[in-house]
């Protein structure tokens, strides 16, 4: 099995924050990166460029990133975890790859919650 996608942890905290109108107390934020380090370092505009001053390179547009705040962390903790309302917690998404035998597939389609799955056949292919 291997993990293909995992939507970022903050979706689920916005989904949260949506049922209540509360962004306002939100502490996730985005930041402006320079795209050889991916993280918050001190970027200087220079000359319609930007410059980082941690690595020194020269780049026209730094990176946005999403970081997730202590504050949002704790609130899907709260409420999906202690306060058991499960159903935030479906506002994340994970796509796995999965090789199994067609039996158990029949059995998980059987009886699937909350899945859906696209398979490989041999039947039918386009070139």
């Amino acid at each position: 099995m291997k993990l293909i996608y995992a939507s970022p942890l903050w979706f689920i905290s916005n989904g949260i924050r949506y049922s209540r109108d509360n962004h306002n107390l939100s502490d996730t934020k985005i930041i402006e990166a320079c795209p050889n380090c991916e993280q918050d370092v001190d970027i200087e505009y220079i000359d319609q460029s930007y410059k980082c001053h941690s690595c020194g390179e020269v780049f026209s547009k730094p990176h946005k990133i999403t970081v997730m705040g202590k504050k949002d962390f704790e609130l899907i903790k709260k409420v999906g975890m202690h306060l058991h309302h499960d159903s935030v917690l479906e506002f994340g998404t994970l796509i796995y790859d999965v090789k199994i035998p067609l039996k158990v597939l029949i059995e998980i389609e059987r009886h699937r919650v909350g899945v859906s799955m696209t398979i490989q056949g041999s039947w039918f292919t386009i070139d």
